[in-house]
């Protein structure tokens, strides 16, 4: 067996004799590059071994061509010493590569301040200190609050207003002690139901009702379509205002008088004209009329009668700043494409929710279909008054007496007790002896009038004005002061007032069982009379007389 030829590793030179010995023109291209001395670790590693062919075998065809070998260098991974770190809020890091120490700029890192809050100074301003070079914060001052003091109100108060407009506020009457009499009261009667239904509260005065305690600037939207009913609407407002303790002269606001336009959104009860809807050709007056408008955002009692046409104009300007918007419902059907019904309440008017309004207003005497009547309500209601004060004093003069309150008797509570008195003697046929006008009731203060009817009950009658006071609150007011030393307690209000609180008045009756409520009216052949709450709403709804 022959033995096989041992494989040797070759050098890099013994590599070269080889190929030069196999093909003689192969040049010496091959140079062993220089040993690199990289610390912990070697460049390359070395060559591959090469075994040398056999003697016996056939030189092969060349087919080798000129090459060139190249020894790719590698430097070595520099070697990375991190130090320890410090507390001194840097860092520090150096690092070795063959054989040099290159330094790292330390990183410095300034510690966060820190901020101590020494004190909270109850005189409304706050100290604070910032350790770290100490810096102090300049204290932040506050204005203390106000102090407002309220006296008692006077006998009139008088709100200013812009343009120098005026509200009068009306105060409620008060009553003074005069010489005491005895009653003797017997045990209360069981609480009577009543029964009331009214087309002219339901679809009309219901939604107003919400004005009789309230602020700021309230819009109603009125119907051009049905003539004059601004005017009725004019009247309802000044009765309302007169309700909320304010005496105002209604103004109309129109391009005929151009210094009344700047009291648009003031306090008081205004008239829009129509002609504030036809100026879309002057532009300076479009901007004074859309200025105002944004303004309309006080707490100054207002309530401003507007054309559909002017509300549609400026719908945007008007939003929702006003208090209250209240739109007849025929106009909400033709503007129901650009109002937002959560902004506005509707109200239900036609002509005859309007007539059966102005003859129960007027107490049952004025009676003709148009949208105006209840404009003209005042006249014939006044006249019931001035005729029941004329007979008493003619007739009755001990019983003619004024408040002893000391202050100035209104003329709507001055005039209603003559009413009371001639219904008591004309129509109940009481004594007159035993009708006491002002005179103090043991206990009880002093009722208006108080008497006895042929039963033998004792009777306390308070006349309301609803001057600066709802009628429910009257009532109160009253049936707290007489029901102690009263079989009945009577209270008597002017017609629109009782009609406006209609839903308050029926809450009374269901609490206080002692209660009646009566309203002055004229029946046939010119008879004055106090008609019952129920009674006279039925008549109203009817058009009927007594």
């Amino acid at each position: 067996m022959e033995k096989k030829e041992e494989k040797k590793n070759l050098t890099a030179e013994e590599s070269r004799s080889y190929y030069t010995e196999a093909k003689g023109d192969v040049e010496d291209i091959v140079e062993t590059p220089p040993q690199i001395k990289v610390e912990n670790r070697s460049v390359m590693s070395p060559p591959p071994s090469i075994m040398k062919a056999p003697a016996n075998v056939e030189e092969p065809k060349s087919r080798l061509r000129k090459t060139v070998i190249k020894t790719l260098l590698f430097p070595g991974p520099p070697v990375v010493g991190v130090s320890s770190q410090h507390t001194d809020n840097y860092l520090t890091a150096s690092v070795t590569s063959q054989g040099h120490t290159t330094a790292i700029t330390p990183l410095y890192f300034p510690s966060p301040l820190s901020v101590t809050v020494l004190q909270l100074d109850l005189k409304d301003y706050l100290t604070a200190k910032v350790s770290k070079n100490v810096e102090m914060i300049q204290p932040l001052q506050f204005p203390t609050t106000s102090q407002v003091i309220l006296n008692p109100l006077d006998a009139e108060v008088y709100l200013e207003v812009r343009e120098k407009y005026t509200l009068e506020f009306t105060p409620s009457e008060e009553i003074a002690t005069q010489s005491n009499l005895q009653v003797s009261v017997s045990s209360p009667q069981p609480k009577t139901n009543i029964y009331i239904k009214s087309s002219v509260y339901d679809d009309f005065l219901s939604q107003f009702s919400s004005l009789l305690k309230a602020s700021g600037v309230n819009i109603v939207v009125y119907d051009e379509m049905k003539p004059k009913i601004e005017d009725s609407l004019v009247s309802l407002g000044t009765e309302i205002a007169l309700i909320n303790g304010f005496k105002v002269e209604p103004q109309e606001i129109s391009t005929k008088n151009p210094s009344s336009i700047p009291l648009l959104g003031s306090a008081g009860v205004f008239k829009v004209d129509k002609s504030l809807c036809d100026v879309k050709d002057r532009k300076e007056l479009i901007n004074q009329i859309e200025n105002l408008l944004t303004k309309i955002m006080g707490y100054q009692f207002s309530i401003q009668i507007v054309p559909s046409c002017f509300y549609s104009q400026y719908l945007i300007n008007i939003g929702g700043k006003p208090n209250r918007i209240f739109v007849d419902e025929d106009v909400l059907k033709h503007l129901s494409n650009m109002i937002r019904h959560k902004l506005v309440s509707t109200y239900k008017v036609n002509k005859d929710v309007i007539q059966k309004l102005a003859f129960g207003a007027s107490g049952l005497q004025l009676d003709f279909p148009s949208y105006d009547a209840p404009a003209n309500f005042k006249s014939p209601f006044t006249t019931i008054l001035d005729d029941a004060q004329n007979w008493l004093t003619l007739n009755y003069p001990n019983l003619d007496k004024s408040s002893p309150s000391g202050g100035q008797e209104g003329e709507y509570h001055r005039k209603m007790k003559p009413v009371v008195i001639k219904h008591l003697l004309e129509n109940l046929k009481i004594d007159p002896n035993s009708i006491h006008m002002e005179q103090k009731v043991h206990d009880c203060g002093v009722p208006d009038i108080y008497f006895n009817d042929k039963n033998g009950k004792v009777i306390g009658v308070d006349v309301k004005a609803s001057m600066g006071k709802m009628p429910r609150d009257e009532i109160d007011e009253a049936y707290n002061k007489y029901e102690q030393c009263s079989n009945e307690v009577w209270v008597v209000l002017r017609p629109l007032p009782a009609l406006l609180d209609l839903n308050g008045i029926i809450g009374k009756y269901k609490i206080y069982n002692k209660l009646r409520i009566f309203i002055p009216a004229v029946c046939e052949g010119n008879k004055i009379s106090l008609l019952p709450l129920e009674e006279f709403v039925d008549k109203m709804e009817k058009l009927q007389t007594c």
